[in-house]
């Protein structure tokens, strides 16, 4: 099972890549990308982390009330 951290947990409206980060100890980041590319050692972890959380939502280990998925290509305004 997946231990989120207690602050995490609170929040109602979390992405499954802020999450990961969080959980590898990575905090100035907004993305596993941004991560790697600034050489942050916890990176590598933070990607393992991510498919973790989404392989256990789709084992129904995490049960989210919704979720959304984000193309990043898309326009957002």
């Amino acid at each position: 099972m997946i231990d989120i951290p207690r602050h995490i947990k609170r929040l109602r409206i979390v992405n499954v890549e802020r999450l990961a980060l969080v959980m590898a100890g990575i905090f100035e980041c907004d993305d596993i990308e941004a991560a790697r590319n600034g050489n942050h050692s916890g990176w590598y972890e933070a990607d393992i982390y991510q498919k973790t959380i989404i392989q256990a939502i789709k084992l129904n280990e995490i049960k989210p009330l919704r979720v959304f998925m984000w193309n990043s290509e898309l326009p957002y305004d």
